[in-house]
């Protein structure tokens, strides 16, 4: 049996939404993207792997002319006692769109846990089902 990574790749831009390189999302009025993790090249990564500021990756991954337009982009928020505050664009705030966006490429639940196990978490449960008998 063959992998077929064209279906693959096609069933999770099916799943995510995403078809391309690029990752849109949305902050105050206005829409973004980033580059798609997964779709990087190994050129690509080994430019990121210099990068340690937050703000570099962040404008790495958005560009330069769109990391600046969301950085100067202001957003309105409603706090938990109902008080409106608003905050501009950051790479704080870039870095939680790119776990988000992660966390929902590897299909996990609300606490983080795998909705699939994986080989080695499948491999411990059988060996407990044996150890059982």
């Amino acid at each position: 049996m063959s992998i077929n990574l064209n279906e693959l790749i096609e069933q999770r831009a099916e799943a995510t939404g995403v078809a391309g390189d690029r990752i849109p999302f949305e902050f105050g009025d206005k829409t973004f993207t980033f580059k798609d993790p997964l779709m990087l090249s190994d050129e690509e990564k080994d430019e990121l792997v210099f990068l340690d500021y937050d703000a570099d990756v962040a404008e790495w991954y958005m560009g330069a002319e769109q990391y600046e337009e969301f950085i100067t982009t202001e957003a309105e928020f409603t706090g938990p006692n109902g008080k409106k505050f608003k905050k501009n664009g950051s790479s704080s705030f870039f870095n939680l769109v790119l776990q988000e966006h992660m966390r929902n490429s590897r299909g996990v639940d609300e606490e983080g846990n795998p909705t699939m196990p994986n080989r080695s978490s499948r491999r411990a449960a059988a060996r407990k089902r044996q150890k059982r008998r």
